[in-house]
């Protein structure tokens, strides 16, 4: 399957006709806007509209896991609210620093 375009609902769908199987609506959830700062080591991101803003200026759009935790387009990430205040990461830190395991965003303001 060609991936390159990133259109992931897209192929989502082809792999879903391909198996059969009708596509399962996601819970509605939305994560909570604002831009998220590690102070410690200078990374931030932003969270608007459904979508995240990644340190290096990706757009990268938010599926809801539950109502506090969000899957990352593209990436192995899940961005955990732990409160209103702050985001911890889960997953798998394959790329940039940023997306480490464990790292915590505080919110900005």
């Amino acid at each position: 399957m060609e991936i390159s375009e990133n259109n992931w609902k897209a192929y989502e769908d082809e792999m879903l006709r391909w198996l059969g199987l009708d596509r399962k609506e996601a819970p509605v959830y939305n994560a909570i806007s604002g831009t998220y700062v590690n102070s410690e080591y200078g990374f931030s991101f932003s969270i608007e509209d459904k979508e995240m803003i990644d340190p290096e200026g990706v757009r990268r759009h938010l599926s809801p896991k539950s109502q506090k935790e969000f899957f990352v387009e593209g990436l192995p990430t899940i961005l955990d609210f732990v409160d209103e205040k702050h985001i911890r990461l889960h997953g798998q830190q394959i790329i940039a620093p940023w997306t480490e395991t464990g790292m915590v965003y505080a919110k900005n303001g």
